[in-house]
């Protein structure tokens, strides 16, 4: 009778895994059959893929990103209720350029209409469902102050169902089947060329002929000066320009801005006591900018060093280049014209003035000559007399008068005489 038991026993073990081994097969089945892809390709409108935007499920519930490709795919527990949603609010800024604001300008003044509408969607910054001039200087304003656009998002996507546009999300109810269609449109607010993922193309004309090219006269600056830097173009026939204008803070204040082709509203100062200043000019039509002054900028320094050393055109903030006629993108570039080029007699305050053990003095010779340098007490007499040739261009003198109190520094050179007064303590 034992004997039985045990057997009995042990068979109805045995059923009891053969059922558990059948359902665990049966759920592994279900669960297999129960799932569904979703999957889909997030582009612009001109075909570039856009890579690592998230795809959120029901407010996070699922998520993935996009691949290289633009594309994504999600598995979901059939018979749920699914919105899809792409997310990215990052680089707010990016494919944002001066371009743009050309190519608005020009939809504005009907010269060359954005006849997308996802285009015309991007070009309403301001979000006022109309493009206008007001979007014209809310675009300028972001590029110069590098800031997001106040009262819209950075990125958007719609839902591309086979009739037109649709709406941010795609949405499902009692999802049964796969859904490998489910495509957005991805528009860049204020891209207006689809530049933001131009990654493989070559964004600056190699041709040297095809440049923006800005001078500035180098000289010596001594410490104290208040002095003026004009941007001449020296070539350049452009749509509009941008680029960022890098100064050494430590050594140079910005005391004002003197317009020229380009207005005050054509500039960033934010960031000028760190040294930064951006810029952004556009035209509707071709210009040629050779021989005109671009601005002015006036420094005060509070040392010594050539300006070349000083300051230069960057892309620290915003990308420096500029437009030609066709809308492509060229380069633009500082030139330092050598102190050679200087066309005055000029006497420069000493630097440092008061001082106590050395100072500097600079000049420029229009042409080459004898220079004669003497310092004088109040009494006028002379307590330092040195003579030599100095070619023309820009030339510093530094000394180590041992003299103190009111001083004359005098110049000569030829017919040219000049004269500065100096304080030694």
């Amino acid at each position: 009778m034992k004997r039985n038991f045990t057997y009995l026993t042990g068979l109805f073990y045995k059923k009891c895994l053969l059922l558990l081994l059948s359902l665990s097969l049966v759920m592994i089945s279900l669960s297999a059959q129960d799932m569904v892809t979703v999957a889909g390709l997030l582009q612009m409108e001109d075909g570039d893929p856009t890579p690592g935007v998230m795809i959120s499920v029901n407010d996070g519930e699922y998520v993935t990103y996009t691949d290289e490709d633009g594309y994504y795919s999600l598995s979901l527990p059939a018979g749920g209720d699914y919105v899809i949603e792409p997310v990215k609010e990052d680089e707010v800024l990016q494919g944002v350029s001066t371009l743009d604001v050309v190519f608005l300008l020009w939809h504005v003044l009907g010269i060359n209409s954005l006849n997308s509408p996802f285009k015309q969607f991007a070009a309403d910054v301001n979000h006022s469902q109309n493009v206008s001039t007001l979007d014209v200087v809310s675009l300028h304003q972001a590029i110069l102050l590098q800031t997001a656009f106040p009262y819209k998002k950075p990125w958007y996507f719609f839902y591309l169902n086979g009739s037109g546009i649709g709406p941010e999300q795609a949405v499902f109810t009692n999802l049964t089947q796969d859904q490998f269609n489910v495509d957005f449109a991805v528009v860049k607010t204020g891209d207006l060329n689809d530049s933001a993922f131009n990654f493989g193309e070559e964004q600056v004309s190699v041709h040297s002929e095809e440049q923006l090219l800005i001078s500035i006269e180098d000289r010596y600056i001594t410490s104290g000066e208040t002095f003026t830097v004009d941007f001449v173009a020296e070539s350049g026939k452009v749509l509009g320009y941008q680029f960022t204008i890098d100064f050494d803070d430590e050594l140079l204040s910005l005391e004002g801005l003197i317009p020229g082709v380009a207005e005050e509203d054509n500039f960033g100062t934010d960031w000028a006591s760190d040294g930064i200043i951006t810029t952004s000019w556009t035209s509707p039509e071709v210009q040629d900018l050779r021989g005109q002054a671009l601005f002015s900028l006036v420094f005060k320094s509070a040392g010594s060093a050539w300006l070349s050393d000083l300051l230069n055109v960057s892309s620290s903030y915003t990308s420096a280049e500029a437009y030609n006629g066709a809308g492509e993108i060229i380069p633009v570039e500082l030139y330092a014209k050598p102190a050679s080029d200087a066309e005055e007699f000029v006497l420069y305050q000493n630097s440092p003035n008061p001082f106590t053990d050395k100072t500097a003095i600079a000049f420029d010779l229009p042409e080459g000559g004898v220079v004669n340098l003497q310092l004088l007490d109040a009494s006028g007499k002379a307590l330092y007399d040195y003579e030599a040739y100095y070619p023309k261009g820009h030339h510093v003198i530094e000394l180590q008068p041992q003299a103190k109190g009111l001083l004359f520094c005098r110049l000569r050179c030829g017919e040219y005489v000049a004269v500065r007064k100096m304080q030694g303590l």
